[in-house]
């Protein structure tokens, strides 16, 4: 593999995710789609600083990655939220933006919902513009583009290169993107307490996006249920594998993500796990039965088939259980 062709390699797996469709900065800075598929003579051109890209994130809903968009060429803007990576160890990429401030990038090992992506850029700053900007997209719709680093900014000519802590650039910027670690965004987000990322303001950590229940109106945050997060990583004993699979299925369509993204999730992640593990085709069929029907939500009460068939962490250990105590004053499920 030729240097050429390992910095196109780099560049795909790291950045782009919906590869269909891009965008194409015009000289005074907007963006015009192309809806065609980004070639590796595209994307080459972008890194020789011919044309400038514009990436998407997946038609689905979800994405891999969340920008920070710093407008403003202060280098204390960008240190706070620097100062916040550092505080909750998140790795990541900062570049300039070629124009009139910074780009910070996080990157993420699968693709998890929009909102989940824009819950973290919230929590990190308050006061600058979050990518992906829409937490769902549309069916036939693109949502917003993000300029694309390593090329040059069509209105200033300027190069967007990654930068280190001093804001200094970056000689290897290639090798930076190719190093830099992926996060589990959940794990993550279970160990950020939003409250005190702005440090003791109040605010919402979520979005108010509200979903009918049998307990009848109140917010539906991204989060995962703790019991169902735990239960992705440890697997299911025989005897309760069906009604799990139906349960993470169910909870996984409940914070977006596609049915694809769901199969591939439990048959990669959770279904190596159960010993032994079901059959890929009894797993296909829960999880199409689950998509094939109106959105449904497993209660927490005692009683019920998610406390009966996966371990309960507890009210005191529940993220999601506090969170949603948080944002609703009347309460929510209870563990």
């Amino acid at each position: 593999m030729t240097r050429r062709e390992w910095c196109i390699r780099v560049f795909r797996e790291r950045l782009v995710q919906r590869e269909d469709c891009f965008a194409r900065q015009n000289g005074d800075g907007s963006y015009a789609l192309v809806k065609s598929p980004l070639t590796d003579r595209a994307i080459l051109s972008h890194l020789r600083g011919e044309e400038t890209v514009g990436l998407l994130t997946y038609s689905d809903g979800t994405t891999q990655w969340v920008c920070i968009d710093v407008d403003i060429r202060r280098s204390a803007a960008v240190e706070s939220i620097h100062e916040k990576l550092h505080q909750l160890s998140i790795p990541s990429l900062t570049e300039f933006s070629g124009c009139k401030g910074f780009h910070v990038w996080v990157f993420f090992d699968r693709p998890y919902p929009n909102a989940a992506a824009r819950a973290l850029g919230k929590i990190l700053s308050e006061s600058h513009e979050v990518f992906p900007k829409q937490e769902r997209i549309s069916k036939g719709c693109y949502g917003s583009f993000i300029k694309a680093p390593l090329g040059r900014h069509r209105v200033t000519g300027e190069w967007c290169l990654f930068m280190d802590n001093d804001l200094s650039q970056i000689e290897t910027p290639y090798e930076a993107l190719a190093a830099v670690p992926s996060v589990d965004l959940l794990d993550l987000l279970k160990r950020c307490d939003p409250q005190s990322a702005t440090e003791g303001k109040e605010k919402k950590s979520f979005d108010d996006t509200s979903s009918e229940s049998p307990r009848g109106k109140f917010p539906s945050p991204f989060l995962l249920k703790d019991c169902v997060s735990q239960c992705l990583l440890t697997g299911t004993i025989p005897g309760h594998r069906n009604v799990a699979a139906h349960i993470l299925a169910t909870e996984l369509r409940r914070v977006g993500l596609a049915e694809e993204s769901t199969l591939h999730l439990l048959v990669e992640s959770w279904n190596p796990k159960n010993l032994p593990p079901l059959e890929p085709a009894e797993l296909r069929s829960v999880v199409r039965s689950v998509y094939g029907r109106s959105p449904f939500e497993y209660g927490c009460r005692p009683e019920g088939p998610l406390r009966q068939t996966i371990e309960c962490l507890g009210e005191k250990r529940c993220v999601y259980y506090t969170t949603l105590k948080r944002m609703n004053r009347n309460g929510g499920p209870r563990p």
